[in-house]
């Protein structure tokens, strides 16, 4: 699969940046949303685009019931695991951030528009007040 995707690299990778791009720019006056900061020495490819929020199963759902591409994460504090015990200190921010995180997609066939909806979802759940989902009202992008 690598061997067949090498040549696409670079420019796939610029897609992932344009979303990433277009998602900080966007999102960046959410409060309550935590999004990745940047800086000008750093370069990043976004395989997805890391969010946290306090409730990531509510805002899950909420993107769920949009039809919305979005996953939970899939990582762990790895100090709280049980096969590392022997070795456990504790870690509040990598747990704050296991306990927190979602990904938002970036990969290179998705459209500018389901960027866009997907950033339309978030600004009207937190526009709403964070609310619990209700499985009724429909979004209109």
């Amino acid at each position: 699969m690598l061997l067949m995707q090498i040549s696409r690299l670079e420019v796939d990778d610029r897609h992932r940046i344009k979303n990433a791009e277009v998602y900080l720019s966007q999102l960046s006056d959410i409060e309550g949303l935590t999004i990745p900061v940047i800086g000008d020495d750093y370069h990043a490819t976004f395989a997805h685009f890391p969010i946290q929020y306090e409730d990531p199963q509510t805002l899950l759902r909420w993107f769920n019931f949009y039809g919305q591409d979005v996953v939970a994460q899939h990582l762990f504090n790895c100090a709280e695991l049980p096969c590392f015990a022997e070795f456990h200190s504790p870690c509040p921010v990598a747990s704050d951030v296991a306990k927190s995180l979602i990904l938002l997609p970036t990969y290179p066939g998705l459209g500018l528009s389901n960027v866009e909806r997907n950033i339309a979802i978030l600004q009207r759940f937190f526009k709403a007040g964070r609310p619990d989902y209700d499985g009724k009202e429909q979004l209109k992008v």
